[in-house]
């Protein structure tokens, strides 16, 4: 790459960031402004957002713990736009790898943790892979939108959860509908002491550096790059897109999958009927807000999950209504989507102006 070239990547590369922090900036404003139109003082509620999530050693170990699922949702979305396959439903493939994670950590018994550990994993990487590759049999095989196909998955994922949590898994015990409890032995270790912070947190990241060395430095990632960036020029370069979307596919299904069983194992343990995590969804916005790009995306998972943690933080001290964090967490998405747009459009702008 010429030092003309190296100039002009920097120079959209500061772009995009500074647009989306202004984004981001301009959503908590708006935010601010619904939660001063509740009767509630919005410094002192942005106080106690991020002050709950990040002041305290137990809001820390909260926010990490669901960093771990937001962050491999988001690297699930990223992969799939990467071989322009649009995984939205990766709130289904989250719930179905925590079921995978679910049978063998209860049924599995008698097994040295580390190997109840690993095949509990490995059971939820299979499922989320197995439920994302409905929708790409429908794709393949019928010329069916991926948009829709996965949108409807996410729905019938969490109902076929409540079915089978509600009679084949249910606690006899409980007077509640909810799961039978994981063996302690598929349970993943606490890495923080007096926190909820698990192992998961250290296998996300690990799964996170090994996936972005395979994308950016293997000739298997080139190839999937190609075919995202153009399907057409890749196939006469003599490379298969059907193939590579379907390793697209297979990552994306297994990373969501894996961040359902991490949650599961690190910090549930079981799963009530009802339950709907919303990580997928927040996956999606973080992806976009992160610019693809793994650290953007590892901060603005974080970002994610400060909300939740501090969300809360803010309900309990200054009596935020919860569908107001839900409100702001919706602004930043939109927000980020916007500045998206505008930013895809400024970087063609100024590569075309850099020729």
């Amino acid at each position: 790459m010429s030092s003309i070239d190296s100039q002009l990547a920097r120079k959209i590369l500061r772009m995009r960031i500074l647009v989306t922090c202004i984004a981001v900036f301009v959503a908590f404003i708006l935010g601010s402004i619904l939660v001063l139109l509740a009767g509630i003082n919005p410094l002192m509620a942005l106080r106690y957002l991020f002050s709950g999530a990040l002041g305290t050693k137990h809001g820390i170990g909260e926010t990490l713990t669901r960093f771990v699922p937001l962050f491999l949702a988001t690297m699930s979305f990223a992969i799939g736009m990467k071989v322009h396959f649009y995984n939205v439903g990766i709130e289904g493939q989250i719930a179905l790898g925590s079921l995978g994670a679910l049978l063998v950590g209860i049924y599995a018994v008698g097994l040295p943790a580390p190997i109840h550990i690993f095949l509990s994993l490995l059971a939820a990487v299979i499922f989320g892979i197995l439920w994302l590759g409905i929708a790409g049999f429908l794709k393949f095989r019928f010329g069916a939108n991926e948009l829709l196909t996965t949108v409807m998955l996410n729905y019938i994922a969490v109902y076929l959860m409540d079915i089978i949590i509600e009679t084949v898994l249910k606690d006899p015990n409980s007077l509640i509908d909810q799961s039978q409890k994981i063996a302690a032995t598929a349970a993943l270790p606490r890495i923080i002491a007096g926190t909820t912070v698990h192992l998961g947190l250290f296998i996300a990241i690990a799964v996170a550096v090994v996936v972005y060395y395979y994308v950016w430095r293997t000739p298997g990632g080139y190839e999937l790059r190609a075919v995202g960036a153009n399907s057409k020029a890749a196939m006469y370069a003599g490379i298969n897109p059907k193939k590579m979307i379907i390793i697209g596919m297979i990552i994306s299904g297994g990373l969501a999958g894996l961040g359902g069983g991490l949650n599961l194992l690190g910090y549930q343990s079981r799963w009530v009927s009802g339950t709907f995590l919303g990580y997928g969804f927040d996956g999606i916005g973080a992806a976009v807000m992160g610019q693809y790009h793994p650290v953007g995306m590892a901060l603005s998972a974080l970002l994610f999950a400060i909300i939740r943690v501090g969300g809360g933080a803010m309900q309990r001290s200054v009596g935020v209504p919860y569908p107001l964090v839900h409100a702001l967490q919706g602004i930043v998405i939109i927000a980020v989507i916007i500045s998206a747009y505008f930013i895809e459009k400024r970087s063609e702008k100024m590569m075309k102006e850099g020729q």
